[in-house]
């Protein structure tokens, strides 16, 4: 099978009781992954030794109808979804030539729920070749009215026609 990377999974350190057993699960690991109930102070302890080791950490519990999952994945780690929701669309309906680039969207779709410093992933676009990658790239924004925001750092003024969508 072409493609797959192999797994080692190494379980149970005899006594959970032991610190320095649990503690060597981050010895040559890529993940360390705890699914039983262990005293606080040591999941902090393994969360540290995993973060020097750059070894993600994961601990889920599972208890009843009740669970908690916490992960440390590393400082490169980035999550961008502020709340869970899935992401909103809105169509656009021009983007002006200025500096910065203004976005305008449809006022028949409501508002696009955008707030001051949120990212924008641009698709679909016609016009102002080669300044705004077909849904390549992220772009922060300002929001300047409930259908309109500005493309930070987006100079849009050497282009002579609005883009639409």
């Amino acid at each position: 099978m072409a493609g797959i990377s192999s797994v080692t999974l190494r379980g149970g350190c005899g006594e959970l009781e032991d610190k320095e057993a649990v503690l060597g699960l981050v010895v040559g690991a890529n993940v360390v992954a705890v699914t039983v109930n262990l005293p606080w102070g040591l999941l902090c302890v393994l969360d540290e030794r995993c973060c020097a080791s750059k070894v993600c950490f994961v601990n889920a519990l599972c208890t009843s109808v009740f669970g908690t999952v916490f992960y440390d994945f590393g400082e490169s780690f980035f999550v961008s979804d502020k709340d869970g929701e899935n992401p909103a669309t809105s169509q656009v309906d021009n983007i002006l030539c200025s500096n910065p680039a203004v976005v305008k969207v449809l006022e028949d779709q409501g508002r696009d729920g955008l707030e001051t410093g949120d990212c924008v992933t641009l698709s679909k676009v016609r016009d102002l070749f080669g300044l705004l990658a077909d849904g390549d790239a992220k772009h922060k924004v300002k929001v300047t009215g409930p259908y309109t925001f500005e493309l930070t750092g987006v100079d849009a003024l050497g282009y002579s026609e609005p883009a639409t969508h």
